[in-house]
């Protein structure tokens, strides 16, 4: 999933707040596709937000 796809859509925050939790461990870390393209894996967020208080 790319960052548009989770950032509004699924998670109610900015992108820079996604990048910090992402930075701190709060959010799962992406894996890079290629110069410029960062995803995550679906499994992961769907895991991260099942795991998440309402």
């Amino acid at each position: 999933m790319r960052i548009t796809q989770i950032v509004g859509p699924l998670v109610p925050c900015s992108r820079s707040t996604w990048w910090r939790y992402v930075k701190t461990g709060r959010a799962p870390q992406p894996f890079k596709l290629g110069a410029g393209v960062t995803a995550w894996r679906v499994g992961d967020i769907r895991a991260w937000l099942a795991g998440q208080q309402p």
